[in-house]
């Protein structure tokens, strides 16, 4: 059973990063989000650029940070099944990538940098409703996922 849990929580995770992933180019073509880039001068298109990296950055510690603790707790506790393993591995490394992207102190905002112009914060707002969107979108199919393996190892 806690591998079952164990495999839930790392499966709807990834599939809610990875489907997060994969829609953000889409939505770099979205209208609003085009406007509010278009909009953007020298100095604020090069701040925008700033936090992206910035963003990258905090992902990646989180990723190395989750597959180190991942790493540490897998070995140490010793399991029957390489497929229990494998699960926690994943669901820790997800789960601390998660939190260290939400904790790690971010430099700037990008409301920071277009607070000026009402229309780009206006813009910005449906750009973050879509990107919420689809990440609840990317827990739906995770969770779909899940059943489908699950009900597939289960017979």
């Amino acid at each position: 059973m806690a591998c079952i849990k164990t495999c839930m929580i790392g499966t709807v995770l990834f599939f809610s990063i990875l489907v997060s992933m994969l829609s953000s180019k889409m939505s770099k073509k979205h209208k609003a989000f085009q406007d509010i880039l278009d909009g953007l001068g020298g100095d604020k298109k090069k701040e925008y650029e700033d936090i992206v990296q910035n963003r990258l950055y905090i992902y990646l510690i989180g990723l190395c940070i989750g597959i180190l603790v991942a790493f540490l707790v897998t070995n140490y506790i010793k399991m029957d099944s390489k497929v229990n393993k494998v699960c926690l591995f994943v669901s820790i490394a997800l789960i601390v990538n998660v939190f260290v992207y939400m904790i790690y102190p971010k430099k700037k905002w990008i409301l920071q940098i277009i607070k000026d112009e009402p229309m780009a914060v206006e813009a910005w707002l449906e750009v973050y409703k879509e990107m919420r969107h689809k990440k609840i979108m990317g827990i739906g199919i995770g969770l779909v996922a899940y059943y489908l393996l699950g009900d597939g190892l289960l017979d």
